[in-house]
């Protein structure tokens, strides 16, 4: 179905065929040789909250780079995060990461035998990760 490829190729959640656009501040439309679009910029908690696992995914596979681990390598991942914001934000998407990471744990606190650790700033507030070889 098109849809499906729409939202794949221009990285959006949802694809919703209408047969008026929308004229809400939220929405930018664009008209184009007899086809119309109508994109909702609405920035939603759920769609901040995707980006900042993003962000998590990328700096613990950029570490996993720097260990030199291979994809048959399964790691821990430990962190220690002040704001009780983002450790919700992790809490709450912790299975996602885990598996985009390819850790079979993922545990609060930070032992002293890590193999690597990272110190990072996330949305201003500071996020220390851990990660170690299973």
């Amino acid at each position: 179905e098109f849809t499906d490829l729409i939202k794949e190729e221009i990285n959006v959640q949802e694809v919703v065929v209408v047969k008026e656009l929308p004229k809400n501040k939220e929405f930018v439309n664009k008209e184009a040789n007899g086809l119309a679009v109508a994109l909702d910029t609405t920035i939603t908690d759920e769609l901040k909250h995707q980006g900042i696992v993003r962000e998590m995914i990328r700096h613990i596979n950029a570490m996993r780079k720097d260990a030199q681990l291979t994809i048959n390598d399964t790691i821990t991942i430990y962190y220690e995060i002040v704001d009780k914001e983002l450790e919700g934000i992790l809490t709450h998407y912790k299975a996602e990461i885990k598996q985009a990471v390819l850790a079979a744990d993922c545990l609060k606190d930070l032992p002293d035998n890590v193999d690597l650790k990272k110190v990072l700033e996330i949305t201003g507030h500071k996020v220390i990760f851990g990660i170690k070889k299973k």
